[in-house]
């Protein structure tokens, strides 16, 4: 598997576009991204639960989204044989504006012990 992006769906016309990047390379990195209006005000909740050989661990980040997107972050993981993503972006009304849930299968990949 080579470099993709993955697209949430989008529920609020204020969200032009949201998703994860992804890079393989001897780790996976996932950026979560979210280009919003200007007036957009809310947060983005990422759950990235990534299982191997050497059993499970969940990665969970909260911030805010002010100003067309929210402050950078990634995701790096050393090895997985499969990653599950779930996120959710939440106008301050409580309405959600974007929402991503993804499986992803790394069967090739060498897996740490």
């Amino acid at each position: 598997m080579s470099d993709k992006t993955i697209l949430g769906t989008i529920h609020d016309p204020r969200i032009q576009g949201c998703g994860v990047e992804i890079a393989i390379r001897e780790w996976i990195e996932l950026v979560p991204f979210i280009k919003a209006t200007w007036d957009f005000a809310g947060s983005y909740e990422i759950d990235i639960r990534k299982i191997s050989k050497s059993g499970t661990a969940l990665s969970r980040q909260s911030n805010p989204v002010r100003n067309g997107g929210p402050a950078p972050s990634r995701i790096r993981f050393d090895s997985a044989e499969r990653i599950e993503i779930r996120m959710n972006v939440m106008a301050d009304d409580g309405k959600v504006a974007c929402q991503l849930t993804e499986t992803l299968d790394f069967p090739d990949r060498p897996q740490s012990l």
